[in-house]
């Protein structure tokens, strides 16, 4: 058996390790971001603290690696799927986000109760769970009436998780009249380090998965790629 596809493994983990290496301690994250549409400010904190938990899920060699397998393997699909529904292109990131270990099986990860609440069978004879586009399609479905209803990206994330009813309580509870005025409007909504976790963990994600495949993949020698 031919050396060569491991010797090609080994290098682009190589690469992607002094790539991101240099990545992470030379630059820093953008001041501002655009997801679907809603523009969003980051605090210098919560950079900082973005900065902190890409470099610790980069030392996760084994779970890094997965995410980025299932990043190449389906993320067109959940784009096209996406798309389709009218939803940002950056939702796709959201099919990442429950993967907590290197052999979790299901692209979405999504907990039996919550999978039978958009429809999806499972039995002991199947689980649409395994099938990436029938869950696409459902999680797309769900988020395309949030995202009618709530009338905001950033709401539309939250409601991933949460109700929409939870939606609106967490802004009217936990958010300030700044950030409230903002959503309704043109400005740049400023996120900091008290932002609710769930869109901390998605910004994570959504940096992990922008900014570092690209890094390693055009450190590459040509014919590796």
């Amino acid at each position: 058996m031919s050396s060569r596809p491991f010797l090609r493994i080994c290098l682009l983990f190589y690469l992607c390790f002094v790539a991101a290496s240099g990545l992470w301690a030379q630059e820093s994250l953008p001041d501002f971001i655009d997801i679907g549409g809603a523009k969003i400010q980051l605090s210098k904190t919560l950079q900082n603290r973005l900065l902190q938990t890409l470099q610790s899920q980069r030392a996760d060699s084994g779970r890094f690696a997965k995410t980025t397998r299932l990043a190449q393997t389906y993320l067109p699909l959940v784009r096209e799927v996406f798309q389709e529904k009218s939803l940002p292109p950056e939702f796709c990131y959201l099919s990442l986000l429950d993967n907590p270990a290197p052999d979790t099986l299901f692209l979405w990860n999504m907990p039996p109760e919550m999978a039978r609440s958009l429809g999806l069978q499972i039995n002991e004879n199947l689980d649409e769970r395994l099938h990436p586009l029938a869950t696409t399609e459902a999680i797309a479905k769900k988020l395309q009436k949030n995202q009618t209803e709530l009338q905001n990206p950033l709401l539309t994330l939250l409601s991933y998780h949460l109700s929409n009813a939870e939606v609106l309580v967490y802004v009217a509870t936990k958010l300030s009249q700044s950030v409230r005025d903002a959503l309704r409007g043109q400005k740049p909504v400023l996120l900091d380090v008290d932002a609710h976790p769930d869109l901390l963990r998605f910004l994570s994600l959504y940096f992990c998965m922008k900014i570092v495949p690209r890094t390693c993949l055009s450190s590459l020698p040509t014919g590796l790629k």
